[in-house]
């Protein structure tokens, strides 16, 4: 289980956005390791706190366009999760979502 990279989103915030950024890549490799295996639930649910991770460095970090580019990566995975575990709609908000993050970043 990946529980014990689960750390308090503000208490890493406290400590700098090198920590925000080291505990949202590691989420973001353990989410798509259960992507990878088909365990979505477990996918979905590290691929969600890699996003928390990373809107928080958005407001922290001083190169913005970077986090919006995990973003980016981060919500088209969640996307590819739900849409495997059959919850369309979440899959199609996630999608939308990147679509329009990626539209912002590239024009």
């Amino acid at each position: 289980k990946h529980g014990n990279l689960a750390v308090d989103i503000v208490g890493a915030a406290e400590k700098g956005p090198d920590v925000l950024s080291v505990l949202a890549s590691a989420h973001f490799v353990v989410g798509q390791a259960f992507l990878c295996l088909s365990q979505n639930f477990q996918a979905e649910d590290a691929l969600l706190k890699a996003y928390k991770f990373v809107k928080e460095l958005r407001y922290k970090s001083d190169r913005p366009a970077e986090q919006l580019k995990k973003s980016l990566e981060i919500l088209v995975a969640l996307g590819r999760c739900c849409l495997r575990s059959k919850k369309y709609e979440a899959s199609q908000h996630y999608l939308d979502e990147a679509l329009q993050l990626g539209l912002k970043l590239y024009g």
